[in-house]
């Protein structure tokens, strides 16, 4: 199966049904504005309608789409899923793709607590991430970015902190031996405590990895770039 997406404020959106689906691999549970089935590759999954949520979503004015609901990580685990930046395309276990020159191995154990978890090299810092597709900027944390300087303020919005403001800095990310130089937000006290629990010090989205084309593939514990 294969869709068109949207990327708003590189967020990542599905259409599907005529409805537009936020792609969100930090978000555990899918859900909607209304209880609903929703047909992936011929298997109806049922979204329980949580109008609260979305609209948080589409009320914080980090995206400009209208959103309908939410595709967590609870579909994104049972599916292989393309997303094809150039072609602007999201395909579900489609089996002609392109080849992929790299390939991150992801930690099962936290995929079991609700996360895509990896080891990368941020500032020279070897570090373990978390692969968020929600995160229109990437979070790390203080220890990892030293005393890389501030390059301006950042308003950001989270649905347990509500709306918070921190700094921007530039540093290195090592994936497997390519180093790109990206800008960064450094993480609150709050979302460092929270992360910290689950021993990570950093949050990427898609923009992160620079990857025009992403396979997610949870059942074999991997990222394909």
């Amino acid at each position: 199966m294969k869709t068109q997406i949207l990327i708003d404020n590189n967020h990542y959106i599905a259409i599907i049904e005529g409805r537009n689906y936020l792609i969100d691999t930090g978000a555990p549970f899918s859900v909607s504005e209304n209880d609903h089935e929703l047909n992936i590759d011929g298997i109806n999954y049922y979204l329980n309608g949580s109008r609260e949520i979305v609209s948080k979503v589409n009320d914080s004015g980090l995206i400009c789409s209208h959103i309908d609901g939410i595709i967590g990580l609870n579909i994104i685990s049972e599916n292989v899923i393309d997303i094809d930046r150039n072609e602007m395309t999201i395909s579900f276990n489609e089996p002609s793709m392109p080849n992929f020159e790299k390939r991150i191995d992801l930690n099962k154990k936290l995929i079991q607590m609700g996360g895509i978890q990896f080891d990368v090299t941020l500032n020279s810092k070897p570090c373990s991430a978390v692969f968020d597709t929600g995160a229109f900027v990437p979070y790390v944390s203080s220890d990892i970015i030293g005393n890389a300087p501030s390059i301006g303020n950042i308003e950001d919005y989270n649905p347990v902190l509500g709306r918070f403001r921190t700094t921007l800095h530039k540093i290195d990310i090592d994936i497997q031996g390519e180093i790109r130089t990206i800008t960064v937000a450094k993480m609150t006290s709050q979302i460092q405590m929270m992360m910290s629990m689950i021993g990570v010090e950093a949050v990427l989205g898609i923009e992160a990895l620079g990857a025009k084309r992403l396979r997610i593939d949870i059942s074999n514990s991997r990222l394909e770039l």
